[in-house]
């Protein structure tokens, strides 16, 4: 969860890089539509797979130990 979280922070950061470069370059710049995805791509990990972080965090919380529990002789 840790990683995703981090991963998040540096998309952030690349995306808010981008954002900065295209509205000092302008539309027109021929790396506009490289900012333009990164701006794209920097949101849908932001606003889609960090917060799967609050399901891994419910996971841990339900301190489900039947992976272990299972009887040794179950396994073979």
């Amino acid at each position: 969860a840790a990683a995703r979280v981090y991963c998040g922070k540096l998309m952030l950061d690349q995306g808010v890089l981008a954002a900065k470069k295209l509205k000092e370059l302008g539309e027109d710049h021929y790396d506009a539509n490289f900012f333009k995805g990164k701006i794209a791509s920097s949101k849908f990990y932001i606003m889609n797979v960090v917060p799967e972080v609050f399901g891994f965090e419910s996971a841990m919380k339900v301190a489900d130990t039947s992976a272990i529990d299972i009887a040794e002789d179950c396994l073979l």
